[in-house]
């Protein structure tokens, strides 16, 4: 359901293409309860919505159903579903826009409105960002000056400089991981002829990947460990020992299920769980053990 359904006004699609066009740098509008500019990473899709007003929108869904609120009353006052149960009518003047605003649209003690304390932020961050960008470019040539000043910069700046240069990130890197791939990249810009796989060697091409590195890439870690592991199954099945508590995750479960074929010809069923390989195994050794016992 589109989510002017929710609210009694809001910018028809010529308004909102305007609004959406003069928005200020780093700021969106949102067309539902804020109708107001916000930080563009306060959206997640396309929609003109914040995620604020999103899940203000989705508490609300809820209470209609329990039926503690009805749709007049949220279009009334939105905030209702917070526990707010007053709008002031109080009017307020930004020392900012200069524009009248209700007063529930101010911090306490704050005489600039959420929307331009806001866009004030992202202004001052987005000419922080142009400074840091300028000072990078200017060391990038230098290595150890480089990740000396790079050290210096928070992580999130940090985050914007890798999205700036794209080069890449995951969710669960921490400082140290971000600040050694903007090196390395500037290290690869620096040495072209470089292998990019990070093996050291030098190549006829410029930005290429060396045959070795190619096929490391294309064989994960675990797939790497388990072809090792298949290679050398029959030493590790001839002085393989009981699994205790201690050594249980030494071995995966697919390697557990190995073992057992190969101890006895047969392998364990998909479903059967490690703790019952575990036992299974444990069980073949352990009379393994007392056969050798007998035969000393």
């Amino acid at each position: 359901m589109s989510y002017r359904y929710y609210l009694y006004t809001s910018l028809n699609r010529n308004e909102l293409m305007n609004a959406t066009k003069s928005a200020p740098k780093g700021l969106r509008y949102c067309n539902a309860m804020c109708q107001d500019f916000r930080k563009v990473d306060e959206f997640s899709n396309q929609i003109p919505m914040c995620k604020g007003c999103r899940n203000t929108i989705n508490i609300a869904e809820k209470k209609f159903k329990e039926g503690s609120i009805t749709l007049e009353q949220f279009k009334e006052n939105p905030e209702i579903v917070k526990g707010v149960e007053i709008v002031f009518d109080t009017n307020k003047k930004c020392d900012k826009c200069k524009q009248e605003k209700s007063i529930n649209n101010f911090e306490s003690c704050k005489n600039v409105c959420k929307a331009c304390r806001s866009f004030e932020a992202v202004t001052r961050n987005n000419k922080d960002m142009d400074i840091i960008i300028s000072d990078i470019e200017k060391a990038k040539n230098n290595l150890i000056v480089l990740e000396n000043f790079v050290k210096s910069i928070p992580k999130d700046k940090l985050i914007k400089v890798v999205s700036h240069f794209e080069i890449g990130r995951k969710a669960t890197d921490k400082k140290e991981d971000i600040i050694y791939n903007i090196i390395n990249h500037f290290r690869k810009l620096l040495q072209p002829k470089l292998c990019q796989g990070g093996c050291g060697s030098t190549l006829q091409e410029e930005f290429k990947t060396c045959l070795g590195c190619e096929n490391k890439k294309e064989k994960p870690r675990a797939i790497s460990k388990m072809v090792s592991f298949t290679e050398n199954i029959d030493e590790i099945v001839a002085n393989f020992p009981i699994i205790t508590k201690d050594n249980f995750d030494v071995y995966t479960r697919e390697q557990l299920y190995r073992i057992h074929e190969k101890l006895t010809g047969i392998k364990p069923k998909q479903t059967t769980l490690k703790t019952q390989v575990v036992d299974m195994v444990n069980a073949i050794i352990e009379k393994r053990e007392e056969e050798k016992k007998k035969r000393n």
